[in-house]
């Protein structure tokens, strides 16, 4: 181990004559077996060699500390936010929790290289000199408390000179809410190493298969329990419905938890898009069978024309608008009105006698339980010919799907639903924005992504109220919790509370799917949703927190004076971590 060693066994230590105890040095011992280290005498001039490292040291240390005190008096750090407009940047936070220097990785390392590693002192250096040569930085973030000041919004206006930074705090973040249910701290992070395009790309593009759901498979429930007994007896019949309710349960279970762990958020989010669109609830169809062969159906469809093609003759959906008792003899326009009005086209688009046509169209179907499907019966459908938008043939339901995929104002509905959803509930849809989405019809994920490209979701910022299920599995995935890993007397309480709150997996009200905006802000869900967050945060065994630490685990910004007001005052973790989850800034994005 010891190189340079002399013909003597001395080590490579600098000795002297003198006598002066110097520094270490390594001698071999008698009859070569062993070493050991005793003090090398110093010379005079080694010393003098010595002064000068050593008080550049400590002239790098009281510089370091004049350059950091202020950070320490407005108790840095601060989720990064007073990090940026102070100066204040260390790689230590950044080292220890993003990086995962407190689990034993190395930063620097290969295995650790999943995402480009940026050297913190540099920027640190670049962001120094930004505050040196520019003084109004200080005096623009200090007219109120830095723990609570919004640096992004004096980045974003051009007071600041990194670029990345505005970019990366502003856009990644509100992207990340929006494709998905809530970005974790590490993902917040690693996005931001990744840059806002190679993010977006990552999300609607998302390559190889979701690892992080490969935990949650689609549960395996056998066949319905009235398919096994057809003509029940009342006591057969009680124990079925039994079976039933727990069957609903469990898949309930199984896709929150899903939703919660899958690294493929963006399509995970587009699921329950799907689920409110093509809005069918197990409150009617009550079997967890077909609910689950519905959700497999839109999991595996291509794009929107495929799905289409599948949904139409969807058991659940079959049976939750009546389609199964659709008969040549006996028409039922349910399924072929909400087709043209809630699922393909729009209201406006269609007349009364194109809606007569549809339901014409789609008869001579019957759901078989046992095998999941709907089966078509050639003698119950109505084979003449049907006029339809202008066009008249013999439709079916294949060519009526075909037909209305064809129509200018499907691919602008279905575009317009979408920025319902992830852009604004309040704000009409731009024109501009319109186009871009709907030339990428009918591959969903493309529109997403021309959407969040635009310009115009920007500036629907602090707009969009979190649905109740964006709110828990988001809540869920940040705190570090599963449905699958709870009791189950907490997760039934946890979904007594979702249906208190009007939303619940599998169960959306009516066929034209969820509310959205401000109606999930009433009084009576606040009092909801605060029972909730605490059910949450009781699962935890947190450390000391402080506001800014649950700012930094919750993924949020800033908090306002009115909340960091109150935030300060409470010295209980779960109870900090509870308001946190119930508080304005995070249940808008």
């Amino acid at each position: 181990m010891f190189a340079g060693r002399d013909a003597t066994g001395d080590g490579p230590f600098p000795q002297s004559a003198s006598g002066t105890a110097g520094l270490l040095r390594c001698r071999r011992e008698a009859g070569g077996r062993g070493f050991r280290l005793e003090r090398a005498p110093v010379a005079g001039g080694s010393r003098r060699a010595l002064a000068l490292p050593l008080a550049v040291t400590g002239l790098a240390f009281l510089v370091g500390y004049w350059q950091k005190a202020s950070c320490y008096a407005a108790a840095w750090p601060a989720g990064n936010r007073l990090a940026y407009a102070e100066s204040c940047y260390s790689d230590i936070p950044v080292l220890f929790r993003e990086r995962g220097l407190i689990a034993g990785i190395f930063p620097y390392a290969p295995e650790s290289w999943r995402h480009p590693l940026e050297y913190p002192v540099l920027t640190g250096l670049v962001m120094d000199v930004d505050r040196a040569t520019d003084g109004s930085h200080r005096v623009a973030v200090r007219h109120s408390d830095p723990r609570h000041v919004d640096v992004a919004q004096a980045r974003c206006a051009g007071k600041l000179t990194v670029p990345y930074v505005c970019r990366m705090t502003d856009d990644v973040a509100l992207l990340l809410r929006r494709a998905g249910f809530g970005p974790t701290a590490a993902e917040l992070s690693a996005a931001r190493q990744t840059g806002w395009a190679a993010t977006l790309a990552g999300l609607t593009a998302p390559t190889g298969p979701d690892i992080g759901a490969t935990s949650a498979p689609v549960p395996d429930l056998g066949i319905d329990p009235y398919a096994r007994t057809p003509n029940p007896t009342p006591a057969r019949r009680a124990r079925a419905d039994d079976i039933r309710r727990d069957e609903n349960e469990r898949i309930s279970r199984w896709w929150l938890d899903r939703m919660t762990i899958a690294n493929h958020q963006a399509v995970e989010k587009l699921l329950f898009f799907w689920h409110g669109h093509w809005a069918t609830s197990v409150v009617k169809v009550k079997s967890a069978q077909l609910m689950l062969a519905q959700h497999v159906t839109m999991r595996q469809s291509r794009d929107f024309a495929d799905m289409a093609r599948r949904m139409v003759v969807d058991p659940a959906l079959v049976y939750w608008l009546d389609g199964q008792l659709n008969t040549k003899a006996s028409a039922n326009e349910n399924l072929g009105r909400e087709l043209l009005e809630l699922f393909m086209l729009g209201i406006g688009h269609y007349t009364e006698q194109d809606v007569k046509a549809a339901g014409r169209a789609l008869t001579g179907w019957r759901i078989d339980l046992r095998d999941e499907r709907c089966v078509f019966e050639a003698r119950e459908h109505d084979a003449g010919g049907k006029t339809i938008l202008g066009r008249t043939q013999k439709f079916d339901a294949r060519s009526l799907v075909d037909h209305l995929l064809r129509q200018p104002a499907c691919r602008r509905f279905v575009a317009t639903r979408l920025w319902y959803r992830y852009g604004s509930s309040t704000r009409p849809i731009p024109e501009s924005t319109l186009e871009k989405m709907s030339a990428e019809f009918p591959g969903p994920l493309a529109m997403l992504r021309a959407l969040f490209e635009d310009e115009a979701v920007r500036e629907t910022r602090d707009t969009m109220v979190k649905q109740p299920v964006e709110w828990l599995v988001g809540a869920m995935r940040q705190i570090g919790v599963r449905p699958a890993g709870m009791p189950d007397e907490t997760f039934r309480q946890i979904l007594a509370g979702m249906n208190g709150l009007g939303q619940r997996p599998f169960a959306p009200p009516s066929v034209g799917g969820w509310t959205a905006g401000a109606a999930w802000l009433t009084s009576a869900a606040a009092q909801v949703r605060l029972s909730l967050a605490g059910k949450l945060a009781s699962l935890l065994t947190p450390e000391k927190l402080t506001p800014e630490d649950v700012a930094y685990i919750l993924g949020i910004d800033k908090w306002t004076n009115r909340t960091y007001s109150v935030l300060r005052e409470v010295h209980n973790s779960r109870l900090l971590l509870t308001l946190g989850l119930v508080s304005p800034e995070y249940l808008v994005t």
